[in-house]
């Protein structure tokens, strides 16, 4: 194929944007949703974008191809079933020199390996063109569609416009005013009200428009302000400009079901950005929850416009109530720096998959492999492996075992999956594939369908209609390759070395019978069954050495997890079922073990010391605070929650550590105090989000009793965000039973508050509290108050104290 169809190669490029995309808002799944709509929004744009990279920059090759005639798009049909793809690896010197019509003549008139039909490419023919041009039409139809939705939902817009009025609810107009004073908008900003809707919305970029619903006017004014503060948000984010483009998308990608995904997905997060704005700006979360509820229930939901932003649409309340609801949730933001970040990131990405090209020479890699095809059917996504390398020396096939020094050779597995070394993979239609290197040796083996063993697990004993098994082992010079194939509900076999049907002789009954068991345990196929067999057999000491002698790690932790869950299984045999773990390298793998050890056995004081030391190997602080909440959410005793405290600084993530040290606050009984080391665990939270909320959740537990509350004070004084440092402090104030100490270091942190505003809420709320009882307390709120530079704010805080106070 000399190039991909431009259309289907701009598919191709968005989608590997939004996978990207994906991975990047996967790995933010913990902060802010403001970041997380910026993430989703900034893929969706990109992909808009693409077009215009080529005119920018040069384009570079992305997927090197053979030259014309072999790689023209007539000979795509060609490619054939993935079960009939044969191996052949050489070394540079002894590749085929492959270009030209000779070595075309050469490769399509010779048989192939197995005795199969031969591979023959045809010249191109003019239908294809009739094809390309059909697929621009569905293009165009299927993009017309959804445009014509997007034009639908202008057209609600004019409509709602023309049915609303000017605001004129006093209650209304008294909201607006009042949340107004404290902000600025430079673009003109109108506000409508109709007896229509049921719901806020809002739409427009350059002139937006926020329409309120008359039913409003019976709201208490707080919800009204709620109300008001949720759609300045979206105006001061430019939310229509994203969701409009987020629309273009949906519109020009319609068939990539990618893109509907970041839509949602870059919706939901919008609103709930918003909503983290009115919390921001003081709102209660169950206040703010009961608006959403009152919102969305207080009549038949009026059918919205698609391209109006409304405020509380039934299909997104669920998600939206538990996100308001969550009090350890990260709630920030925007600044320039991130939005900053965020652009340079996309343009790393978009203008290198934007300038990609499929055009190439004519010349092929001479170290790549030869593909022979046994038979061409009916073209499908080929499952292919391709071993590119030296020629190997001669070793007992029986041996070739990983053993860290491999010849690295490159295993690619359909056309998105390559493994060097060692590997295994599962696609989506159940299909299995395995390879691995050892010392100058090398297997791929492949399943088609789901495979019955024989007993001694030496064999294919039955496979499904269709199903095909085969071991394909190279050795030096030597391949040998093991076929089974079901075709009409019999089994055919076939044995044959370079490519020579031959007699299996005793070696290669013995290595086919290597290469099924590796099989088996690599992809822990039937893994539960089969464990639960040598245990009956072999007992607790069989499955132990069953599982020394599997090499991967995927393998190791199905069989653990097998003799975890097992019924009787004690408490001394989970703690060396639990000592195995650290043969596993893969944190995702350990973790998996862990998750699968019965509950009533973690709090044995010998299972729970081999837990919390299995814990300490991993390194991932995802799978770390996974698995040490479970244990959390148990009730341990004392000791091992001390234990568990302790390995919490260990974890580097602050929305991890914040997770496990919240799940510890809930735990402690009511009546005690945090201890020591859980104020040690939150002092390496560098987030000001994330060790406010963790702060703010250990008091409204009352369980920071008066001997703790200095040492919580002193955490606050790490807190750099004055919004955050002052709403904790705030808290701290409105506990029972103050102690002047306790007192004097909430001052000492109120005066490292920059913000004029935060430091006067919080002067305030200590006096109105009667905090101030010593005269030293008093010399020490002047102090703070005085240093205030706003003189309402000043003001503010001296009145709060006394009228004697107040500055002459």
């Amino acid at each position: 194929m000399s190039s991909l169809n431009p259309i289907a190669l701009m598919a191709a490029k968005a989608a590997v944007l939004l996978l990207l995309t994906a991975l990047v808002a996967l790995a933010a799944r913990r902060a802010s949703a403001a970041i997380r709509h910026l993430i989703w929004s900034t893929g969706l744009a990109s992909t808009l974008l693409l077009p215009l990279v080529p005119l920018a920059i040069p384009a570079w090759r992305a997927l090197p191809e053979f030259n014309g005639a072999v790689a023209s798009d007539a000979a795509l049909a060609l490619i054939p079933d993935p079960g009939d793809v044969a191996i052949t690896a050489s070394s540079p010197a002894e590749a085929p020199s492959i270009g030209g019509d000779a070595a075309i003549a050469s490769l399509a008139s010779a048989p192939s390996a197995s005795g199969g039909a031969t591979l023959a490419a045809s010249a191109p023919e003019p239908a294809g063109a009739n094809w390309l041009d059909r697929l621009a039409w569905i293009w165009a139809l299927g993009a017309a569609g959804v445009g014509a939705w997007l034009v639908a939902g202008v057209v609600g817009i004019r409509r709602l416009r023309r049915d609303a009025m000017p605001l004129e609810s006093p209650e209304w107009i008294e909201t607006v005013a009042e949340v107004l004073a404290d902000r600025s908008f430079r673009r003109p900003l109108r506000f409508l009200e109709s007896e229509t809707v049921t719901t806020p919305c809002t739409w427009g970029t350059v002139r937006p428009v926020i329409l309120l619903p008359t039913a409003g006017v019976e709201w208490p004014a707080i919800h009204r302000r709620h109300v008001i503060v949720h759609e300045l948000a979206h105006v001061a984010r430019f939310d229509c400009l994203t969701h409009l483009l987020g629309r273009v998308a949906c519109a020009v990608h319609w068939f990539n079901p990618l893109v509907w995904i970041a839509a949602r997905s870059s919706r939901v997060a919008r609103e709930q950005a918003c909503d983290d704005a009115v919390l921001n700006a003081g709102g209660l979360p169950s206040e703010y929850a009961d608006l959403l509820l009152e919102a969305a229930q207080s009549g038949p939901e009026y059918p919205m416009p698609a391209a109006a932003l409304a405020m509380a649409r039934r299909s997104q309340l669920g998600d939206r109530l538990l996100a308001v609801l969550d009090p350890i949730r990260r709630r920030r933001g925007l600044d320039r720096g991130t939005v900053a970040a965020a652009g340079f990131g996309a343009l790393s990405l978009l203008l290198p998959i934007g300038a990609a090209t499929t055009k190439t020479s004519a010349a092929a890699d001479p170290d790549q492999i030869v593909i022979a095809a046994e038979a061409p059917v009916a073209p499908r996504p080929p499952m292919a492996v391709t071993i590119a390398g030296p020629p190997a020396s001669a070793q007992d096939p029986d041996r070739c075992r990983s053993d860290g020094r491999g010849s690295a050779k490159t295993y690619r597995l359909s056309s998105s999956i390559s493994i060097t070394g060692e590997g295994s993979a599962t696609d989506d239609d159940g299909n299995r594939m395995v390879v691995w290197t050892g010392t100058d040796c090398a297997v791929a083996i492949r399943s088609r369908g789901t495979p019955r063993f024989t007993e001694a697990e030496d064999d294919v004993a039955a496979l499904p209609k269709g199903g095909r098994f085969e071991i394909t082992f190279e050795q030096g010079s030597t391949e040998r390759r093991y076929l089974v194939v079901e075709r009409n509900g019999a089994l055919e076999r076939r044995y044959t070395i370079d490519g020579k049907p031959a007699e299996p002789d005793p070696a290669a009954l013995r290595w086919r019978q290597t290469a099924v068991l590796e099989f088996i345990r690599r992809t822990g196929f039937d893994a539960e069954a089969r464990a639960a067999r040598i245990w009956k057999a072999r007992g607790f000491d069989g499955l132990l050495r069953e599982i020394s002698l599997i090499e991967s790690d995927g393998g190791k932790a199905r069989y653990l997890e097998v003799g975890l869950k097992t019924p009787g299984v004690t408490a001394g045999q989970v703690t060396q079922l639990l000592g195995q773990t650290s043969i596993i390298e893969s944190d995702g793998d350990q973790a998996q073990v862990l998750a699968a050890i019965p509950v009533g056995l973690l709090l044995e004081p010998g299972v729970s010391a081999g837990y919390l030391a299995a814990v300490r190997r991993i390194d991932s602080d995802g799978d770390k605070t996974m698995v040490l909440t479970r244990l959390v959410r148990q009730r341990p005793p004392a000791a091992t929650l001390g234990m568990i405290l302790g390995l919490a600084r260990t974890i580097d993530s602050d929305g991890d550590r914040t997770t496990l040290l919240a799940a510890t606050i809930d735990v402690y009984p009511s009546q005690s105090t945090l201890p020591g080391e859980f104020f040690e665990a939150a002092r390496g939270i560098e987030s000001d989000g994330d060790l406010a909320s963790l702060l703010s959740h250990a008091l409204e537990s009352g369980k920071v009793e008066p001997g703790s509350r200095e040492q919580l004070v002193g955490l606050v004084d790490a807190i750099e965000s004055d919004g955050d440092k002052s709403s904790v402090l705030i808290q701290v104030a409105e506990l029972k039973d103050p102690t002047d100490a306790m007192t004097a270091a909430l001052l000492r942190s109120a005066r490292r508050i920059d913000s004029d505003g935060g430091r006067a809420n919080v002067l305030v709320r200590a006096a109105h509290r009667g905090l101030i009882r010593t005269e030293a307390l008093r010399q020490a709120y002047l102090a703070a108050a005085e240093e205030i530079s706003s003189d309402g704010d000043r003001q503010t805080a001296l009145r709060a104290l006394g009228n004697r106070h107040v500055e002459q």
